[in-house]
């Protein structure tokens, strides 16, 4: 396991390491770590040599309310690299994937998804790349990236599913 400050990563410098396989990617905004993302970041882990995890910038954070994200890309990394299982975590600022060719389910609606890394799994060509179980059988654009990298979607764990929108909502924010 790396320590804190080695964890924390460009893509440049992610790419310029040599990686043991298999290995996965995790994507997402992770706007604060709950049990949900634990449990699919263990999930995760047991099917990878080496475990990277990427957020998105403040400044291509997808539309999830007022006020979102509630913690800045440098506080979301740290956090991550506090986690043990992650191997690596970097704050992706390249281009993302048109808002009007893509197009993907965000809590359970059809909308655009302007925000997925397409160049960043063409670089890292991850050979897992992990989603919730609430996305099997359901649109995501990085899937044929993904194939054709040579990589395979996997979806998962199967229980239980959490939302950090949904939780906040509960909270009454």
């Amino acid at each position: 396991m790396n320590s804190v400050g080695t964890k924390i990563v460009t893509l440049d410098q992610l790419l310029a390491k040599e990686l043991p396989r298999p290995l996965g990617f995790c994507w997402g905004g992770f706007d604060f770590i709950h049990a949900g993302h634990l449990l699919h970041f263990d999930f995760a882990r047991k099917m990878s040599a080496t475990l990277v995890v990427g957020i998105n910038s403040d400044e291509a954070f997808p539309n999830k309310g007022k006020g979102r994200p509630v913690f800045p890309e440098t506080m979301r990394a740290y956090l991550l690299s506090l986690v043990g299982i992650i191997d690596y975590v970097t704050v992706y600022h390249g281009p993302f994937a048109d808002p009007d060719a893509s197009t993907g389910i965000l809590h359970g609606t059809v909308q655009s998804t302007p925000f997925i890394p397409l160049d960043i799994i063409r670089r890292l060509r991850p050979d897992l790349y992990f989603k919730g179980i609430e996305y099997e059988g359901k649109i995501i654009p990085e899937k044929e990236i993904v194939e054709q990298c040579g990589g395979r979607v996997v979806y998962g764990p199967k229980e239980p599913v959490f939302s950090s929108s949904q939780i906040l909502r509960q909270m009454g924010s």
